[in-house]
């Protein structure tokens, strides 16, 4: 109601993206709690950094920040949960630092998890930038 799907990507009224990323959001999370069931962690760890954080890279690349904010912040809190699944650590034991240390690169001493927060603006205007060519 008050939107649309193109391609798979939510066009409408504000309430009509926000449920869909909300739906969205829900159908990640069954991929992020099957995750830690892997019994192998580097299969696991594979899957978390190469599949399951980066399926927000469209969405954010597609919405405006203020349309995908929400569902940045969901994925971000998911990612992190899983993270912590995995390596059998509780998220309360940790500290602000350990979550910022882990959306650093590899080569920074991180372990690679991006930020969809931060990502989301520079994602958008990345997108924006590529399709003024086609204009």
């Amino acid at each position: 109601s008050q939107g649309l799907k193109i391609l798979g990507t939510p066009l409408g009224h504000d309430d009509y993206i926000r449920t869909h990323m909300q739906e969205l959001a829900a159908d990640h999370r069954i991929l992020l709690n099957r995750i830690p069931e892997i019994e192998d962690l580097q299969a696991a760890w594979l899957l978390l950094s190469y599949c399951a954080a980066s399926r927000a890279n469209f969405y954010l690349r597609i919405l405006s920040p203020a349309h995908s904010r929400s569902f940045a912040t969901t994925h971000d809190a998911n990612i992190w949960e899983c993270m912590c699944r995995i390596l059998n650590i509780e998220p309360d034991q940790d500290n602000d630092s350990s979550h910022l240390i882990s959306q650093l690169p590899f080569r920074l001493g991180g372990l690679g998890l991006r930020s969809a927060i931060r990502t989301a603006i520079p994602a958008s205007w990345a997108s924006w930038v590529d399709s003024v060519q086609m204009l």
